[in-house]
């Protein structure tokens, strides 16, 4: 549990930039799409 969260502070410090707050909010609750950003990220 604790990689994921750290996984998602990441993705949300990565795009925190470029994304809106509400965008954000909609990625951390689509699981799917999440993974999907981490997987483009590690590779």
């Amino acid at each position: 549990m604790q990689l994921v969260a750290s996984l998602v502070v990441k993705i949300r410090t990565h795009f925190g930039v470029l994304l809106p707050s509400a965008l954000l909010d909609c990625l951390k609750i689509n699981h799917d799409m999440l993974w999907v950003l981490a997987i483009h990220l590690i590779l």
